[in-house]
This record gives structure tokens, sequence and C-alpha cells, in this order.
């Protein structure tokens, strides 16, 4: 893990940080006990929430899935068809990114503090494992590790989360009949979106949810939902209840040393 980063840091200088500037490969942390699965996705999606890992992976999924449409539907020449195609490709790649994030351990646990608490937790809890619950299971929990210290049984976990997503698309993308379908987008664009989660504190507004038909609203929840649905819950924000921080050196500080010398 310290070779990994040390020649990220030498590839890319601003590598340490903006992952310390941004929460988008976290969880967004509960505010409160009583959320259901549903409000819990309507606030990691809500305008001004800030950036975060289900919010990130929503707004990309949903990129792919208007392209989806479009490659289904609309009249394309051979190279929009290429070029919507690879848009599609690459959204869903990046969306997948941030669905992985969200069932690691250090990733659920929460995130705030200072980079110091930020960092330190979110490698404690890797390391160590947390127990969580799903949010379409049954009382049964799960104990998670994370990113090098992932476990097969956490790969699979992540796998069927992705399968999912996937199979959403390619559904979508080949004309297939769902459950719930999204309508046909003509103006889904032919290039990758260019929303900058290294950047951006928090969610912007997306004309396309929030000035769409009440249809186009229950398809977008349905289809992140059933995503959602497989994902941990996560842990609560700070205060009580709170799961317990850790710290980790980032950053100038002040090493002392004793000697004795005979």
């Amino acid at each position: 893990m310290r070779t990994a980063d040390n020649r990220m840091q030498r590839a890319d200088s601003k590598y340490a940080t903006r992952a310390n500037s941004s929460n988008a490969h976290f969880l967004l942390a509960r505010p409160h006990t009583g959320m259901s699965a549903e409000d819990y996705g309507l606030l990691t999606l809500r305008i001004g929430s800030r950036t975060n890992a289900l919010g990130v992976y929503a707004w990309y999924h949903l990129d792919a899935l208007q392209q989806a449409t479009r490659l289904a539907h609309g009249p394309l020449s051979t190279g929009e068809r290429q070029a919507l195609v690879r848009a599609m490709l690459f959204d869903e790649a990046f969306a997948l990114h941030f669905l992985e994030d969200a069932v690691a351990a250090g990733h659920v646990a929460g995130s705030w503090g200072n980079a110091s608490q930020r960092q330190g937790t979110h490698d404690y809890y890797n390391e160590a494992g947390l127990e969580v619950f799903v949010w379409r299971g049954n009382s049964q929990s799960v104990v998670l590790m994370g990113d090098a210290n992932m476990r097969p049984e956490d790969a699979e976990r992540a796998a069927a989360a992705v399968r999912t997503s996937l199979e959403q698309l390619l559904d979508t993308a080949a004309g297939r009949k769902r459950a719930t379908e999204l309508p046909y987008t003509p103006a889904a664009p032919t290039r990758p979106d260019a929303f900058n989660v290294c950047v951006s504190q928090v969610l912007i507004d997306r004309a396309d949810i929030t000035a769409a038909p009440e249809a186009y609203k229950q398809a977008v929840v349905a289809d992140l939902g059933e995503v959602l649905g497989q994902t941990p819950i996560p842990g609560l924000g700070p205060g009580l209840g709170a799961l317990p921080r850790f710290r980790s050196e980032i950053g100038p500080f002040l090493g002392l040393a004793g000697l004795m010398d005979g």
C-alpha cells in the first residue's frame, strides 16, 4: 500500500491532497437512524449534498442508462453509434469504481474531521473489518474488509452489485423489456460526462431529474434502488452512536527522541 501510494504521488503531485479534499469515494453518513433505503438514496443525490460514493455512482450510471436508451431506440449513423457506445461504457466504468467503494469497510464507516482522522479511520476499518447490515436484507449482518485487505467474499459482494448495474445497462441498450424502464432520452450526449468529482465538493442540479416527469423519476429511483439495496447501511454522522475515529500521520509533525550515551 505504501509503495503504491508513493508511486501514485510521484505520478501525480496532487494525489494526496485531492483525496483529502473530496469525499466522493465515501458513503454519505446517515444523519439519524430512522432513514429508509429510499430516503437515503434521495439524500445521496440531493442538490447540495456532499459528493459521495453512491451519489457519484448514480450520477454516472444514469448518464450511461440515458445513452443506452438512445442506443436502443435512436436513429444513429455508424460513427454516432460507435461514439455513443464508447461514452456509455466510459461513464459506466467510472460509475462502477464508486459502487465498488461503497462496499469497502473504510468507506462505509463515515468520513469527516480533518485529513488525519479521515485517513486513519479509512485505513483502520479496511484492515480491522466492520460489521454491517445491507439495506435490502434480513437481520443477519456481514463483516466487510476493504481495499488492499479485501477477501474473496468481499469481492463477491461487490461483484453482485456491479453485475446488477451492468445488467440494467445492457438490457436497456439491447431494448429488452424490464420491470422499470428509463424512457428514451434522444438528447443523451455521445461524449462522457464532464462532472469533476475531484474538484466539486457538493452535487449540483441535474435538470434531467429535477425537471423530469414523475414517471421518469420513479424509473430512476427504481433502477438505483435495485443496486442500493445490495450496499451496506453506512455509519452515523458525528454525534451519539458514531463509530470510533482513528488518526494517521499526515502533513507536518514534530518528532521527539531520547538518547542515553555512556
